[in-house]
């Protein structure tokens, strides 16, 4: 569920359709990035090639296979549901101890340019958000 659907039904599905693109999104955009990367990386180094399952970031395919399991239905719903709390919970975890040993000051006196793009990713997102509700 969303809190769109406290607006309207419609607000809702539409939620539901752009959270789901944008966690699709993981997948091509890593491996793109991998592959970038992974290339930029090689140039130079004589014998040692381009190696994509050393370039892909195994939780990529970890989604994969559980979005893959989760559609098919393999797992009863009951454990999917607890998968879910455990997740989020997890996730809860993580971004605790992220803000508890971030230095605010810090942050932005060695790394500007990083605020600056988490910044830019973040209007992007909510561009390409808004773009995809209009469109729909």
């Amino acid at each position: 569920m969303t809190a769109a659907y406290s607006y309207s039904d419609t607000a809702g599905d539409v939620a539901i359709v752009v959270k789901l693109f944008r966690s699709l999104m993981i997948i091509p955009v890593t491996f793109a990035l991998a592959v970038y990367q992974a290339k930029k990386d090689s140039i130079g180094l004589a014998g040692n090639g381009f190696k994509l399952y050393k370039s892909l970031p195994w939780f990529v395919l970890a989604f994969l296979l559980a979005s893959i399991i989760n559609t098919t239905g393999v797992v009863p719903t009951e454990i999917t549901a607890d998968f879910g709390k455990t997740g989020r919970f997890l996730i809860i975890m993580a971004m605790t101890a992220i803000g508890l040993s971030t230095n605010l000051r810090e942050l932005i006196k060695s790394g500007g340019k990083a605020v600056l793009l988490g910044f830019v990713c973040s209007v992007a997102v909510a561009v390409c958000s808004l773009l995809v509700v209009f469109i729909i």
